[in-house]
Order: C-alpha cells, then sequence, then structure tokens
C-alpha cells in the first residue's frame, strides 16, 4: 500500500494490553514499512526485548502489572539506546504519571504523545524524528501536552 509517507525499516515493540489498538496500530505502522513486535502485557514486552533486535519501544503509559515508564526503565535495561514513544488513550492520567512524563524522569530516550488517536502521517514524523535521534523535532509533534 502506498501511503505517500517515507517508509520505515526498523523494528517497533509496540505495548498495549488494548487488542484493538494493538490491530489497528500495528496496520498502520507495517503499512509504512515498520516490522512489528506486538504485546499485550509487560512480561511478553520483556522477553520480547531480549530476544529482539527492536530500536523503538512503543508502549502504553497504563499497563496492568506495572506502568509503561516502569517497563520502559527495564527494556532501557534491556536494550540500552531504544528509542521510546510513550501514549495513552486516556484523556486523564495520574498526577505522579504526568509530572514523570513533563519532568522527563521516564527512560532516557523517551517521548510522549498521548493520543492514541492520531493521524498515522504524525505518528510516523515522530518515529522518523526519534529514530533518526531528533528528539527536538519529535517533541514539537506532540497531539496533546500533558
Amino acid at each position: 500500500m502506498d501511503t505517500g509517507l517515507p517508509c520505515g525499516t526498523e523494528t517497533i515493540l509496540l505495548v498495549d494490553d488494548e487488542e484493538q489498538i494493538r490491530v489497528a496500530t500495528t496496520r498502520i505502522l507495517e503499512s509504512l514499512g515498520y516490522k512489528i513486535l506486538q504485546a499485550a502485557t509487560p512480561e511478553q514486552a520483556l522477553h520480547l526485548a531480549t530476544l529482539s533486535n527492536a530500536h523503538l519501544l512503543l508502549v502504553d503509559v497504563v499497563l496492568p502489572q506495572m506502568s509503561g515508564l516502569t517497563l520502559a526503565h527495564k527494556i532501557s535495561a534491556i536494550r540500552p539506546g531504544i528509542h521510546i514513544l510513550y501514549f495513552s488513550g486516556y484523556t486523564y492520567l495520574p498526577n505522579t504519571c504526568k509530572s514523570n512524563l513533563r519532568t522527563g524522569k521516564t527512560a532516557k530516550g523517551g517521548f510522549t504523545m498521548t493520543q492514541v488517536k492520531v493521524t498515522g502521517a504524525k505518528l510516523n514524523k515522530a518515529l522518523e524524528c526519534l529514530l533518526s535521534g531528533n528528539e527536538g523535532a519529535a517533541r514539537g509533534i506532540e497531539t496533546r501536552s500533558l
């Protein structure tokens, strides 16, 4: 499928406990050329992180068992240098979570896009910026401020 957007070739570890979100996001990202590894739980994500060469972690902030922020820290320890893009479908996040995201108390390389309903073009642009090391440009693509 030709989207008219630049294509990625990297591997993305996608973590979300909601199957519909994982399936829809995977479809979008695969159409952009990315290889997607899906995890429904933090345990699955940790297992995949040890087995794969994922370039980027795309993780829901709110997960069962542990937060996406905690998971990102654990995966960063396993895969130093992995880029991280946090997201959430919640319009309300706990204050401590918002504070950690705002102040950068997230895993190194973390960037926050708080709205799941984002266009493929915006998501692709954020991924391109993060994967190329241009985190400053990625921050300008945020769809919603915390």
